[in-house]
């Protein structure tokens, strides 16, 4: 993960990302009140639990790569704008 000072959260690597006990846990924590913008790269497979609650800066994340969300991924978080991946029948 890296982190700019556009307050830009990015994910990468593949699989499954870790879950976590308590959002105080994430490797990030220390910059959830800058996290306005996430992005998951290609690759991630799913949001480990707690992964971005209490981020109450986040307006923005698009969860086009990801298959599952963890629990209380975004409790408490300032979400605003979430794209999903597209479904076909």
């Amino acid at each position: 993960w890296t982190f700019d000072s556009n307050g830009t959260l990015t994910i990468s690597g593949s699989g499954p990302m870790a879950d976590f006990q308590n959002s105080t846990l994430t490797p990030w924590y220390s910059y959830k009140d800058k996290i306005i913008h996430v992005v998951i790269e290609e690759g991630i497979t799913s949001i480990g639990n707690y992964a971005f609650m209490n981020t109450t800066s986040l307006q923005e994340l698009d969860l086009s790569n990801v298959k599952t969300l963890g629990t209380s991924v975004f409790y408490g978080s300032g979400i605003k704008h979430i794209s999903l991946p597209s479904f076909s029948q």
